[in-house]
């Protein structure tokens, strides 16, 4: 199962916000294994992606379109 959040606002919690798609693993009976993705607007700070490695894949706007954060 593919469990995903979409956080397409400028500011947010990341931790709130990814806690909250975790907690979220085991509603949809019948899966044993469960995938995380997270879609940001923003870029997600390393130090998140550093604490869910492994268990939640990022992707952020510049990410998802090749662009660099310095792109317009």
């Amino acid at each position: 199962m593919l469990l995903g959040e979409c956080a397409w606002r400028s500011n947010f919690d990341e931790t709130e916000a990814v806690e909250s798609l975790l907690e979220r693993e085991g509603l949809i009976q019948g899966y044993t294994t469960t995938y995380f993705m997270f879609f940001s607007k923003r870029p997600i700070s390393q130090a998140t992606r550093s604490k869910y490695a492994g268990r939640v894949r990022f992707l952020d706007v510049n990410e998802r379109y090749g662009r660099n954060s310095y792109d317009e």
